[in-house]
């Protein structure tokens, strides 16, 4: 079978690929510029990079073609996106639309396996592109709006704990650790503890024991991965 990059390119020299190619590149130079606004961009690669394990996991099962893993190839996607400069970093992820679209998805793999209509499957990721990316402004701009927000009630409510190391912590993954204080910030152990108690009576965020460790949600930022805190663009 052959492969998207052994086929003249001549072929895909067509109106309607040729527009969705704009719509897609304009759409991933928002996501571009909105994602500069968020200077750690730590935060975004782990935070997005959850949602895709999340949302590829719906998926992995049944994408296996001659093209590899679905899941490296769409790792692929968007390390070629940094590659060419349509992106700073890898934090454009396909999977949530894949999910939404299964049947589309999986008809068109078919379709180019039997009848070679690369065409019809080109259209389909730029779609994807497109759709991922604007999806991934209103992500970004949720996930900038709660870190602000937690920011300012951690000065207000908690001014002698406030630092922009803890406001990094709280938000480098959905949850946190007392370990995960203590080293970020060269803590004791008593210290983090109490910072971390002292969020959580503010509410912003909820302890959850298993087993024996004490895991601290951010309840900000695991409404935006969730979707509660999210409207999405269409």
């Amino acid at each position: 079978m052959l492969t998207l990059f052994d086929l003249p390119s001549a072929r895909f020299e067509r109106p309607d690929i040729l527009r969705k190619v704009s719509d897609a590149s304009r759409q991933l130079a928002e996501f571009k510029g909105v994602a500069t606004s968020i200077p750690n961009q730590d935060i975004l690669i782990n935070a997005l990079g959850l949602q895709e394990a999340k949302d590829s996991s719906a998926i992995e099962n049944i994408v296996t073609t001659h093209d590899g893993n679905g899941r490296t190839g769409r790792i692929l996607n968007v390390l070629y996106l940094v590659k060419q400069g349509l992106l700073d970093t890898p934090i454009l992820y396909l999977s949530r639309h894949i999910v939404r679209t299964k049947a589309s998805y999986y008809a068109l793999l078919q379709s180019v396996r039997d009848q070679d209509t690369w065409e019809d499957w080109v259209l389909y990721m730029l779609s994807a592109v497109e759709h991922s990316a604007r999806a991934g402004v209103g992500t970004v701009k949720a996930i900038k709006q709660a870190l602000l927000d937690v920011k300012k009630r951690i000065r207000e409510q908690h001014p002698r704990i406030y630092s922009q190391d803890l406001v990094n912590n709280l938000f480098k993954h959905p949850y946190t650790q007392i370990d995960y204080l203590q080293r970020d910030l060269d803590i004791s152990r008593i210290t983090a503890t109490k910072y971390l108690n002292a969020l959580t009576d503010s509410g912003l965020l909820a302890k959850l024991h298993i087993g024996r460790n004490n895991y601290y949600i951010n309840i900000a930022l695991n409404a935006v991965l969730n979707g509660t805190a999210l409207t999405e663009q269409r």
